[in-house]
């Protein structure tokens, strides 16, 4: 059976909304009253209301972002949920780009897509579509690029693993987490060419040290690969240097953090 427009519901993480109006930057012309919505408000303060029979809200005084995206995979009525987050912009045609992607592709449980930032494509994306990833793309993957199938999400039994993610004590790789742990279940990931978003503002990656970087990274490859963390730790150091993110004179040091990151999660997760 082919997949219609309404069978797609865009999922948005967000944090302390008193009111709609962040939707009013994410959808043009008012196309957001065309969209089933569900949205997760993370707030101690006062609760967000929709009076608008598309728009689901759900307000938690749990936060941390993968506590947001498992509450959406588990409360999301969408045959296909698009993860979001509320400083993105959508552009026009994201919906039938989406559909006919998942048209095309029967087969797979998650696709990934392009987004811009500052006008450009935010990664060196592949330049076909793809019905398999290998691990440095899932590494490199955002959520906002992500689209479920709710079906998959079940017949997985997968969710985010809530020691990563913003607001975690590892801020970062949720997404390749999750993928990973779908990768191991036999599920189906691919990748389409196609740009769904722009995402103006900066990711807790480019927010943070290269210190941070290397301690959560550290977790991360730990998490996936176990033991063999440290061939990755490694090559994340051989490509940041050759691509100037950081110089040879810092290798030790970044070297010494992403053990501390190893061990630091071995110990949180034995607690």
């Amino acid at each position: 059976m082919l997949y219609k427009q309404d069978d797609l519901e865009i999922a948005i993480s967000t944090m302390h909304q008193e009111n709609l109006e962040f939707l009013f930057k994410m959808f043009s012309n008012d196309s957001w009253k065309l969209h089933s919505i569900l949205i997760v408000n993370q707030t101690l303060g006062i609760p967000l209301v929709s009076n608008y029979k598309n728009i689901r809200v759900l307000n938690i005084e749990e936060f941390g972002l993968s506590k947001s995206r498992n509450l959406i995979l588990k409360q999301a009525k969408g045959k296909l949920i698009l993860l979001s987050d509320d400083d993105v912009v959508f552009l026009p045609d994201f919906k039938t780009t989406i559909i006919e992607a998942f048209n095309s592709f029967m087969e797979l449980d998650v696709i990934r897509f392009q987004f811009l930032k500052q006008g450009i494509l935010a990664k060196n994306y592949p330049k076909e579509s793809r019905s398999e990833l290998n691990w440095f793309q899932i590494l490199d993957t955002s959520s906002v690029e992500l689209v479920l199938k709710t079906e998959s999400i079940e017949k997985f039994n997968l969710s985010f693993d809530e020691d990563f993610g913003l607001g975690a004590s590892f801020a970062m790789g949720e997404e390749a987490v999750f993928l990973a742990d779908l990768k191991a279940k036999k599920g189906k990931l691919g990748f389409v060419p196609e740009t769904i978003l722009r995402h103006p503002n900066d990711t807790t990656g480019t927010k943070s040290t290269s210190k941070e970087i290397y301690q959560n990274q550290s977790a991360v490859f730990y998490r996936i690969f176990k033991q063999k963390y440290v061939l990755w730790i490694l090559l994340k150091l051989f490509f940041d240097v050759k691509q100037h993110k950081i110089k040879v004179q810092q290798l030790k040091s970044l070297f010494s953090e992403a053990i501390k990151g190893k061990k630091a999660y071995v110990n949180h997760t034995k607690l």
